[in-house]
């Protein structure tokens, strides 16, 4: 797979149906270090004037999410394990509590997938089941 990639990010919350999905199309880089996996794109979907750099990071039982920008934050997934974490936005600090319950990791030739079910509560105001998947291309 090529440095620099074609990524396609999709999340689903609650009872959203898959057409209802949030879905972000982007350019970014893909590459390995130390035996990780690392994904990196920058983004304006919270704030059209400030760029949120995204950087995932794959490790064998874990996946990490860190973003700084509109937002700061680092999210961290891994199997049927508990994490807390403040959520910065533009809007204020949120209280994230995320439950993982499933990582699926595949890669091909020319193809990385990935996809994180979780249990999302923010605020303490109830538990949403939610999801998000990952897919990288080489670009065209």
């Amino acid at each position: 797979m090529n440095k620099n990639v074609l990524i396609k990010v999709k999340g689903i919350q609650g009872s959203l149906v898959e057409d209802d999905a949030i879905e972000m199309i982007t350019t970014g880089q893909y590459f390995e270090k130390n035996g990780k996996t690392y994904i990196k794109y920058e983004d304006t979907a919270l704030d059209e004037d400030v760029v949120t750099s995204t950087t995932i990071k794959i490790d064998t039982a874990q996946v990490s999410v860190l973003r700084f920008g509109a937002t700061n934050t680092q999210l961290i997934f891994e199997k049927d394990q508990e994490h807390f974490t403040p959520y910065e936005t533009p809007f204020g600090v949120f209280e994230i509590f995320l439950r993982t319950t499933d990582i699926q990791f595949h890669k091909e030739m020319d193809k990385v997938t990935l996809n994180v079910a979780y249990n999302i509560e923010v605020n303490h105001t109830g538990s949403i089941a939610s999801n998000f998947q990952v897919e990288v291309t080489n670009q065209m």
